[in-house]
């Protein structure tokens, strides 16, 4: 396996440009507005912190997060946690 998550087509990294022009052109074939790379990354971490339950200095490396401080910000409380914190208080 090469030295890159995502390598480019001769297994060099991907630049930024061409990361940029896979989003673009996904974003037009799928129809769905608002996408970019930084949505993407954000939705990723979170999915992974969040919903997958993965460790946070794990994630941090996947970011490249020198700070877990950085990475907890996907671990914060949203006005949906916190509707079903409570609603799970009203159950029985």
């Amino acid at each position: 396996m090469g030295d890159y998550l995502f390598p480019g087509r001769y297994g060099d990294a991907l630049n930024t440009s061409s990361i940029r022009r896979l989003v673009d052109k996904y974003e037009r074939l799928s129809g769905v507005a608002g996408v970019s790379p930084h949505v993407l990354r954000h939705a990723t971490l979170t999915e992974l912190v969040r919903r997958k339950k993965q460790d946070l200095a794990l994630v941090a490396a996947v970011a490249g997060h020198a700070k877990l401080a950085t990475t907890a910000i996907y671990v914060q409380a949203n006005m949906q946690d916190l509707e079903a914190a409570v609603d799970s208080l009203m159950e029985d």
